[in-house]
């Protein structure tokens, strides 16, 4: 079995240094091997259990197979999965502020650091498993947030020390052998698919805005990062007592190549003197067509380039 290098690192979640993926280790092959064997039964399992709606487009999650078909279309693309691991880290890490809130007023805020080692812990399995593991994560917070608060501090608790235990994560993951194991965890606790609709809500209005845009799935960004990024391009205007400009389509050339430097993160942050800041200009300019380079058009760019970061 042929595996890539980007399946291996980006949905079995197996960090495999590059200089080491052509000679890969004994143990290393059989733990290759383990890891593609689970992802494939569980991918399997999700398509049997939502095999009519998988080539369908999830803009909402109206019962548990639109769930399992959108979970089994990210599970099904490395770069998707890649793309949407970190912003739904993010969100997770953002749920935990009303649930502070929240808790706090009960008095019950000492599960806090409890639950952040959860989401840490769930984040370092990288690729599928670190996925499941946050939306199953994610669901229970926001579930904690929207349905327990007319409940009385007791029952919290209750509810709190049952699935917040010690082995939390290991039960986790534990129940990613199958698709129904996973259901079956996972729906008593938080009861009804509405809920794991409002977690993933903003994947799925981006997945749809994405979809009538004619961008690839490894673009979907959830939409409040989609709108960052355009703030900072100039794409997108921010509110101001000025008459809304027209909003500019980004050619998805520019965001594709956004895409394959993402991962270089670490290297542009030693990007940090004029002179370094020069060559890495340079390099770019010398990959543009010629014809471009000669026109007014790129005099206009760098002008406005300068004037944007002068």
């Amino acid at each position: 079995m042929e595996l890539s290098r980007k399946h291996i690192t980006y949905t079995l979640g197996v960090p495999v240094p590059l200089n080491e993926y052509v000679y890969l280790s004994r143990s290393m092959e059989l733990r290759i091997l383990h890891e593609q064997m689970l992802y494939e039964t569980f991918l399997d399992t999700i398509k049997t259990y939502a095999k009519d709606k998988l080539d369908k487009t999830v803009s909402t999650i109206k019962d548990w197979k639109d769930f399992a078909a959108h979970i089994g279309q990210v599970l099904s693309d490395a770069n998707y999965l890649k793309e949407l691991l970190t912003p739904l880290y993010r969100r997770v890490v953002r749920l935990l502020k009303p649930l502070t809130d929240f808790l706090k007023k009960l008095g019950l805020d000492t599960f806090i650091p409890k639950i952040k080692d959860f989401i840490e812990k769930i984040k370092s399995q990288g690729g599928w498993k670190a996925f499941m593991g946050l939306v199953a994560l994610g669901s229970i917070i926001t579930f904690i947030t929207d349905k327990l608060k007319g409940l009385g501090k007791d029952a919290i608790q209750d509810f709190l020390i049952k699935q917040f235990s010690e082995n939390f994560v290991s039960d986790v993951l534990g129940k990613l052998t199958d698709w129904k194991s996973y259901l079956g965890w996972l729906q008593p606790i938080v009861k009804g698919v509405e809920v794991i609709y409002k977690f993933l809500q903003p994947f799925l209005s981006a997945a749809a805005l994405s979809k009538q845009q004619g961008l690839s799935l490894n673009l979907i960004k959830e939409n409040t990062m989609k709108d960052r990024f355009q703030h900072l391009a100039g794409i997108k205007k921010v509110e101001s007592a000025q008459p809304a400009q027209p909003q500019v389509k980004q050619d998805s050339s520019v965001t594709n190549i956004a895409n394959d430097l993402k991962d270089q993160g670490g290297n542009f942050q030693r990007v940090n003197s004029p002179q370094k800041l020069t060559q890495l200009m340079d390099m770019m300019v010398s990959k543009l067509d010629p014809k471009f380079k000669e026109s007014q058009q790129f005099k206009t760019a760098v002008r406005d380039f300068y004037n944007k970061y002068k």
